[in-house]
């Protein structure tokens, strides 16, 4: 099956039947996904199975939990169902949240990314754990060219607690992050998308001027990428 997954053609079929086939079907897709994880999340086209099947897994959980048994062996059984359920999706969400770095830096995995958030955004737990572990990685991704399409990704949400500890990076440095094609392009993002950090990144930069007698500010206006100038500019007439 593992090969039908990465397919350019079986991957469609594959896909399409996650959602039809009975919960024996899924337990040995599920079988077959958690044996070659690494290798599908990183495939053009596994990466798309991962996701499918993923999100029918949080959604069949979900239907579980509002069924209403009447008989006492139902009520057992669906207990049984939402414990299976429940560890599975526990070790799916584990392992992304683990190898996240490995994953978000890869030209496939950054993509199964977009796609996972895309399902667990509405679970704020796991929504909320997935943003932390973006932020916890400092300024390393910022500059990272597959990475970007993540963080412009978690922008378009535009979920305050996520555009917050961001903008706590590029304060903590702007010239660096302003002046690297890739993070400036992520902070544009950020100024569009909340306008009221522009006035506190002056405030800080210039700030940096008097404290540290750096010219933060005109090293910015300067530079070629800071973004070609247009970065510094932007936020001056926002």
């Amino acid at each position: 099956m593992f090969f039908l997954m990465i397919n350019n053609y079986s991957t469609k079929i594959i896909q399409s039947l996650i959602g039809r086939v009975s919960f024996n079907s899924k337990f040995l897709i599920s079988k077959v996904i958690k044996e070659n994880i690494n290798t599908l999340i990183t495939n053009v086209n596994g990466l798309y199975v991962v996701s499918v099947f993923n999100k029918e897994l949080i959604d069949f959980f979900n239907k579980i939990l509002f069924l209403n048994p009447m008989k006492n062996e139902d009520k057992i059984r669906k207990e049984k169902l939402e414990k299976f359920l429940e560890e599975e999706i526990h070790l799916y969400n584990s392992f992304f949240i683990t190898n996240f770095q490995n994953i978000i830096k890869d030209k496939y995995g950054c993509v199964f990314l977009q796609k996972y958030f895309a399902v667990v955004s509405q679970e704020s737990y796991l929504r909320h754990t997935l943003i932390c572990v973006a932020i916890s990685s400092g300024k390393t991704l910022l500059v990272n060219k597959f990475a970007y399409y993540f963080y412009i990704c978690l922008l378009e949400y535009n979920f305050m607690e996520y555009n917050s500890k961001l903008f706590e990076i590029y304060q903590e440095y702007p010239s660096e992050l302003c002046k690297n094609e890739v993070s400036a392009k992520i902070f544009e993002k950020l100024l569009i998308t909340s306008p009221s950090f522009s006035d506190l990144f002056i405030q800080n930069i210039c700030k940096k001027i008097n404290n540290e007698k750096v010219d933060v500010f005109l090293d910015l206006i300067s530079d070629k990428i800071g973004y070609k100038g247009k970065l510094t500019y932007s936020f001056l007439f926002i």
